[in-house]
């Protein structure tokens, strides 16, 4: 492995690309690794090198196979949180045009007991309250839609006769 780039990768700008579950899966790899030195020069040589360059200085496919099926890993956890934070964004929005709707009907409420409003804002007002509703009812439909998917791909798959040696 002598012909691999072993370049300090704990700089302060390599430091800032890597995100928090990058970290957790190398102090995992940590455990598994005779000494924080050991960790440190293999982080930095497979970071540092392309996959061919590493298998043909004999490091074993099974390591470059795991490390790309953690890094998959981490990345689908990523996506699946910042999912997660929009769709709690569209609750949000829906619950925030569900108060305003209610605002604009305590409105029409209040101005059909005054004196004669005036038909125009009357018209006005109840325009706004079908716009709300509108939106509130797209926002409905796509979030649940959002969430529906979530949740059938979290839930792990249904377990499968098992393999028999032969």
């Amino acid at each position: 492995m002598s012909k691999l780039s072993n370049q300090d990768s704990s700089g302060p700008e390599n430091a800032a690309q890597e995100s928090e579950a990058e970290a957790l899966m190398w102090q995992a790899i940590q455990s598994a690794v005779e000494s924080p030195q050991d960790l440190k020069q293999c982080k930095s040589i497979v970071q540092n090198n392309p996959e061919d360059v590493l298998l043909t200085t004999g490091m074993n496919k099974n390591v470059l196979t795991s490390l790309t099926l953690m890094r998959l890993l981490v990345q689908m956890e990523e996506k699946n949180s910042s999912l997660k934070d929009k769709l709690d964004t569209c609750w949000a929005v829906e619950e925030s045009l569900r108060d305003q709707i209610i605002r604009l009907e305590a409105k029409l409420n209040l101005a059909g007991t005054n004196t004669c409003p005036s038909s125009e804002h009357f018209k006005l007002l109840l325009a706004d309250v079908h716009k709300l509703q509108s939106a509130v009812d797209v926002i409905n439909k796509n979030t649940s839609e959002v969430a529906r998917r979530l949740s059938a791909k979290s839930e792990p798959p249904a377990p499968q006769g098992r393999l028999t040696e032969a």
